[in-house]
């Protein structure tokens, strides 16, 4: 019989890229097999979002990702930058990420589209426009619309 902490203890020796392993294979292995997956107007619809995340205040995992400091009131806490390429009419996350919170979500949207292939739609939220990740976008020949403001302020 496997006890508790022996199973803790072999748990927390499988490495996170065992998961992002699978999760590409997953991915691949459906994008391949299934014929009947939706699109729009032959685009397979993505978006690209991020959010900001608390994680739990381990020393390793705040090691990693460092303190954000909490406002009068509150204390001092572990803070990440979670972002998701996803499949909005599959509903498949086809790639996410999480970094330290002064990472960009730009950067994060750049590594997503590494993952596009050339029938995608990518749709950007407010926050992405910027003339690099335009520039990016035409280099990898991939369709985007970014959600812009219309008034200067």
């Amino acid at each position: 019989m496997v006890t508790k902490s022996a199973f803790f203890q072999a748990r927390k020796q499988l490495s996170y890229k065992a998961f992002i392993e699978l999760n590409r294979q997953i991915i691949d292995t459906t994008y391949k097999s299934y014929d009947h997956l939706k699109t729009w107007r032959g685009f397979r619809l993505c978006a690209v979002d991020g959010s900001s995340i608390r994680l739990p205040n381990t020393p390793d995992i705040t090691a990693h990702f460092g303190v954000h400091k909490g406002r009068k009131e509150q204390a001092n806490c572990t803070m990440g930058i979670a972002s998701i390429f996803y499949d909005v009419l599959n509903y498949l996350v086809i790639d996410s990420c999480i970094h330290p919170s002064g990472y960009s979500e730009r950067a994060c949207a750049s590594e997503h589209v590494q993952h596009a292939t050339q029938n995608d739609l990518v749709i950007y939220d407010r926050g992405y426009p910027a003339f690099w990740l335009y520039a990016f976008h035409i280099k990898q020949k991939s369709f985007f619309c970014m959600r812009e403001k219309t008034k200067l302020s």
